[in-house]
């Protein structure tokens, strides 16, 4: 999960040079790639680590947060770009750094092989 976090924050830094649109498409690819892999993974743990009665009710709700969070972030990223166009790589990757902080601190990091 590390690598995949590290992957994303990469793609946005890389993403900060907005002057290049292979750099900027190459970021993006990145960051999309990482997404995905990240989903992939978030939903194996859940599903390995939820209990049948409430497999579907997390899964739902956490798909749920995902779909109502994506526009919340559009409407901020918005804000951010007429304040100034970098803020929104730099805040992101930011997020992520934090992300993977987490990541550590809470020992998530450390799951062990999923049955």
């Amino acid at each position: 999960m590390i690598l995949i976090a590290s992957l994303i924050m990469i793609g946005f830094m890389i993403m900060l040079n907005v002057q290049s649109y292979f750099l900027v498409t190459f970021g993006y690819a990145m960051v999309s790639f990482g997404s995905v892999w990240s989903q992939a993974n978030f939903f194996t743990v859940i599903q390995a680590e939820t209990s049948s009665k409430f497999k579907g009710t997390i899964t739902s709700i956490s798909t749920s947060l995902t779909r109502i969070i994506g526009p919340i972030m559009s409407l901020i990223s918005g804000f951010l770009i007429k304040a100034e166009v970098h803020s929104i790589f730099i805040v992101a990757a930011v997020c992520m750094f934090f992300s993977m902080l987490i990541t550590v601190v809470t020992g998530l990091g450390k799951l062990g092989k999923l049955d």
